[in-house]
């Protein structure tokens, strides 16, 4: 990035060689949909760092956040580490690198690996996604100890979140529970060999030759069977965004099969409901990205009793003619021929919720053991200072927490600073702690 030719290609370095995005996400909205190593800046003013995309799988937007080859990768916060520019990692840094956690409150998900190291190219053993889910967050919150996914038999288990097997193409709905009733992703918050995935059994103690299992159990590498001597492992983040349903039509709505062109239902979605970034849904429940099409002489393959419906954006010939002149040879999601009635829905991605930081003053008892409530001094969209008059006991990432934020990160504090003591003010008295249960101290900050 100096105005040079340093890739030897025979010209000076293009974006987006030397540009700088937030993430891949926004890599991709920005039309650079070709998977490679970009740099990413996820903040004004923060390190650039080089990290690979992938623009291909699923949509795209995929931040690698974790690589790793010989063992499994950890449920825990990591600095940025050199395998994440590559999928043939050589190192063993187990951790989750966190560089994405201020761009979103919730992530898509991707649990990646090979049963035996490959090259950056070689197919993936095992790949799912899982949708606008708060695991990222969990993972890269601080230690194994502070990051709780899925434990204890169910008792820390959330709600199913729809996902997809990108080998298969099989698709579950928000809600479709794991076979046991539960996912188990560790025994225990602090389980160090626990941290894995399954795409419909139960994780952990499930079948773990079933073909879809990630990760590791009590010690035991699995990607795709257990027992692996080997092999490389990996995890993808995208922020989420919000998707709402806008609304639906009928296949069978849109104009006569004369002289149609071809759309897509992402295509359908954007010309009735106006240009943003669309998903589609054969029922109402929940994006599930695939739609209802109508055929050139075949009704039944994308609409048919039998039929579970195309991909959302397909559409065959590409902007070409629906009245191609030979049966099967073209597609529609919006088009009167056949009478396909049945609905595509349509749900436009929105920006997350703006988080707004809690108004100084403020205050509460939750996560307090003993002791004084405790008010919030100052807060922005990073931090937030708390502190409470006299000394107590107080589980800080709860608090934390519920105010909006991830993890307290600092303690104590001296007259001049923020919530510092001052001679016959309140009493903060900087003794330190564990950041998970603090006793005799009254005084940390929340990082987001």
């Amino acid at each position: 990035c100096n105005e040079v030719d340093d890739d030897c290609d025979g010209v000076v370095d293009p974006a987006p060689v030397c540009a700088t995005f937030a993430s891949c996400k926004a890599a991709a909205a920005a039309g650079h949909t070709a998977s490679g190593v970009f740099r990413l800046q996820p903040g004004p003013g923060l390190a650039v760092f080089e990290v690979w995309c992938d623009q291909a799988t699923d949509g795209g937007g995929w931040t690698l956040v974790g690589s790793i080859a010989g063992r499994a990768l950890d449920d825990r916060r990591s600095a940025w580490y050199p395998d994440l520019a590559t999928l043939a990692p050589q190192g063993q840094d187990a951790g989750v690198w966190h560089g994405l956690r201020a761009l979103d409150s919730r992530f898509d998900v991707r649990f990646a690996c090979r049963a035996s190291p490959g090259a950056a190219d070689a197919p993936f053993t095992v790949d799912l996604s899982m949708y606008d889910t708060g695991w990222y967050t969990e993972w890269t919150t601080g230690s194994d100890g502070a990051s709780c996914f899925s434990e204890g038999n169910g008792a820390g288990a959330d709600l199913p979140p729809a996902r997809r097997n990108n080998l298969s193409g099989q698709y579950l709905t928000q809600g479709t529970q794991w076979r046991a009733g539960y996912l188990e992703g560790e025994d225990q918050c602090g389980a160090t060999e626990d941290f894995t995935v399954d795409f419909a059994d139960r994780g952990m103690d499930g079948d773990p030759n079933d073909g879809t299992d990630w990760g590791e159990d009590d010690g035991a590498l699995k990607c795709g069977r257990a027992g692996l001597a080997d092999g490389q492992w990996f995890l993808f983040a995208r922020e989420a965004g919000r998707l709402l349903r806008q609304g639906a039509y009928r296949v069978s709505d849109g104009p006569s099969w004369v002289g149609h062109e071809s759309v897509s239902c992402i295509d359908a979605c954007e010309a009735r409901y106006g240009a943003a970034e669309w998903a589609c849904s054969r029922a109402a429940a929940a994006p599930d990205r695939r739609a209802w099409l109508d055929g050139w002489g075949d009704v039944a393959t994308f609409c048919g009793p039998a039929s579970e419906g195309a991909p959302e954006a397909f559409v065959a010939p590409d902007d070409g003619p629906y009245d191609c002149g030979a049966a099967g040879c073209s597609y529609s999601a919006f088009v009167d021929d056949h009478d396909c009635d049945r609905q595509n829905h349509c749900w436009r991605r929105v920006a997350p919720l703006a988080f707004v930081p809690p108004a100084a003053g403020s205050g509460g008892t939750l996560g307090r053991l003993d002791g004084d409530p405790w008010r919030v001094c100052a807060a922005d969209d990073a931090t937030a200072w708390v502190a409470a008059d006299r000394q107590g006991r107080y589980a800080p990432t709860t608090v934390c927490r519920a105010l909006g934020y991830a993890e307290a990160d600092a303690w104590g504090g001296h007259c001049g600073q923020v919530c510092g003591q001052c001679p016959g003010g309140p009493r903060y008295d900087g003794v330190g702690g564990d950041a998970v249960r603090l006793t005799g101290l009254v005084h940390w900050r929340c990082r987001r």
